[in-house]
């Protein structure tokens, strides 16, 4: 059995595509892009050592389902 290796940050890509039901066409939300770990805390924000990938305001319009490809 050989030891495993885990890859650095900078050894991964990401590539996010959204659609605003299965109906449209994917747009691109962050092109290929290295993972970014989160380096502080926020009282509201994702843990650290973790990276946001999209982004967005709620409204009182209606319901809005996302659909998300994410590629690595």
């Amino acid at each position: 059995m050989t030891d495993m290796i885990p890859l650095e940050d900078n050894e991964v890509k990401l590539y996010l595509e959204r659609a605003i039901d299965p109906e449209t066409t994917y747009s691109e939300i962050m092109s290929p892009a290295n993972y970014i770990p989160r380096d502080g805390q926020s009282e509201v924000g994702p843990p650290v050592g973790s990276m946001i990938l999209d982004t967005g305001t709620f409204s009182n319009e209606g319901v809005t389902i996302y659909n998300y490809r994410l590629r690595m």
